[in-house]
């Protein structure tokens, strides 16, 4: 599961950081936000995978649930919406 919001997180910050990059500097508030919050996912989540749960015993990850699947849809749809603010 980890793995997935990884590659799911990055791959979106790529690709909506391409867009910001052609976007108009008027439009580009709601991909400024998404970038910021996917890699903010991505950075966790590889911290949290990598390096935290080496050192627990059965870790129990409530994290994904209430803080890293909600920032990445969140920032998945901010990314669509200023994607699509874009090109007006």
């Amino acid at each position: 599961m980890q793995e997935i919001i990884i590659l799911i997180a990055l791959a979106s910050a790529v690709g909506f950081s391409v867009m910001l990059i052609k976007s108009r500097p008027g439009r580009r508030g709601l991909l400024g936000f998404s970038v910021i919050a996917l890699c903010t996912v991505a950075t966790y989540e590889i911290y949290m995978h990598f390096i935290w749960e080496k050192s627990v015993h059965g870790p129990i990850r409530l994290d994904i649930l209430f803080f890293e699947l909600p920032l990445l849809v969140v920032g998945v749809m901010a990314g669509i919406a200023g994607t699509y603010r874009a090109g007006k």
